[in-house]
């Protein structure tokens, strides 16, 4: 679909990898949201595998946003904590489902005030987009609140976090033209 500005049109880009990687959050988390009773090794190892898929994506798309000061810095932390956390889940799935609740607590609450710092800084240049970050990153926060208080519920957290965090890099990947153009 083109848009115009003047006489010339202006392509409109979608970014597919965040849309590809959105839609697999939004699946795993379904999954999570679904079947709460599954293993929790078994959930601790998907959910690596797919903050790993996120992480790597967040790299590349900061490798494409060169000179975007806004966005760039705050992603490319994002997508190497998916990483570590992600490679960490894999690796020790076990050992770490004990301590998981609070690992995945503090890591939601890093990416929720990641998430708003990110939002902020597109609204001073965008305007009125972040709305989507806003919420995702006070979900991510409340989420990683939540198990601290509740360490018990974290397949269904991490379900809702997913979730959120998916829908949010559908919409960013759909509409990237206008988040960073």
């Amino acid at each position: 679909m083109a848009r115009y500005d003047g006489l010339q049109p202006i392509k409109h880009e979608r970014d597919w990898k965040v849309v590809g990687a959105g839609a697999l959050l939004s699946v795993v988390a379904i999954v999570f949201l679904v079947w709460p009773q599954g293993s929790l090794v078994t959930l601790t190892a998907i959910a690596g595998i797919v903050l790993i898929v996120s992480g790597i994506v967040d790299l590349v798309t900061t490798g494409q946003m060169r000179g975007s000061v806004v966005v760039a810095p705050w992603l490319t932390t994002y997508g190497v904590l998916d990483l570590i956390v992600g490679l960490l889940l894999i690796v020790f799935p076990r050992a770490l489902s004990v301590v998981l609740p609070w690992l995945i607590g503090i890591a939601f609450i890093v990416f929720g005030i990641f998430e708003l710092s990110s939002a902020q800084a597109m609204r001073k240049v965008h305007g009125s987009f972040g709305s989507l970050s806003v919420a995702s990153g006070v979900v991510g926060i409340l989420c990683g609140i939540m198990l601290f208080v509740a360490p018990s519920t974290i397949v269904v957290l991490m379900g809702i976090y997913l979730l959120v965090r998916g829908v949010s890099m559908i919409v960013r990947g759909y509409n990237e033209d206008r988040f960073f153009a």
